[in-house]
């Protein structure tokens, strides 16, 4: 297996547990990432934080790329090879998978994200000044497939820019694709199927609701009197709890581990902050 190259599963992997920051990158990595940002500075950024966007189209690779069969068929998972070949089938049923690839920049911060996850941040003048904080070894390998496949595709880009979008537009993961429609819109799709709260309420229930709308436009919006970063994190994780983020967590997170974990860095010092003082929130 070609070990310069990364695989669905490894970025999976990477997605599902990498975060790193500038005490963890090694100066091969750092300089890197920098050129992965100033290439990828090509496309026209959005308006926020300067972000910028596109789309790789991943290969689920040769079935070593999922794992070793030995060690599968001692731990019981299998037990002939067929076995193996199906459940690597299983996990990944599509030749290819398709991952949304971000950078950012916040004061001199860049942001390098894939699928929404935060990979690595670095700060843009501040090489590490020693040694990563661990083994690196696996962000060096991903910091140099990052940098091919940053060149490859904005190559492609550059090229013939109608083509490569075309190339998208077909071809894109409709489970990937992400848009707004009117809620009226989507009733008449669902036919028949469609779950209408609308048709069920009766006059009165309309006009209680209409009550409760004017009675919130003549009454001030109550505010937070005061606000640290601990009651801000707690907040934050009633609404992960409310959208389900971690109903399938192994181990109990703290509403700033939730948030940490949730969050994609840009935060100027947040994280930082004594979770118990209403001061130190306001003064940031």
């Amino acid at each position: 297996m070609d070990t310069t190259e990364l695989f669905v599963p490894e970025i999976n992997a990477m997605i599902e547990h990498a975060h790193f920051e500038s005490s963890h990158v090694s100066n091969d990595s750092y300089l890197k990432l920098k050129e992965v940002y100033k290439i990828f500075s090509c496309i026209k950024p959005g308006e926020n934080d300067e972000n910028r966007h596109t789309w790789f189209e991943i290969s689920r690779g040769p079935i070593s790329a999922f794992g070793d069969y030995d060690e599968y068929k001692e731990s019981g998972e299998v037990e002939t090879f067929e076995e193996f070949e199906q459940l690597w089938k299983d996990y990944y049923p599509e030749e290819t998978t398709w991952y949304r690839f971000d950078t950012a920049k916040y004061q001199n911060e860049l942001f390098f994200h894939l699928d929404g996850k935060l990979i690595a941040s670095i700060r843009e003048d501040e090489p590490p000044a020693k040694d990563p904080a661990f083994d690196s070894d696996y962000l060096d390998r991903f910091a140099d497939w990052l940098l091919r496949k940053v060149v490859s595709e904005t190559g492609k880009l550059k090229k013939d820019e109608a083509a490569y979008n075309r190339y998208i537009q077909q071809n894109l993961s409709w489970s990937k694709r992400f848009g707004r429609i009117k809620r009226k819109d989507y009733w008449e799709v669902q036919g028949d199927e469609a779950i209408r709260p609308d048709k069920d309420l009766s006059d009165e229930s309309i006009d209680k609701l209409k009550i409760v709308v004017e009675k919130t436009k003549n009454h001030d919006i109550l505010l937070a009197e005061k606000m640290a970063a601990g009651e801000f994190f707690r907040i934050c994780e009633i609404c992960y709890d409310a959208n389900g983020y971690f109903k399938n967590s192994q181990v109990q997170l703290t509403p700033k581990e939730k948030y940490l974990q949730m969050a994609d860095g840009r935060d100027g010092g947040l994280r930082e902050l004594t979770e118990e003082s209403p001061l130190a929130f306001h003064i940031l």
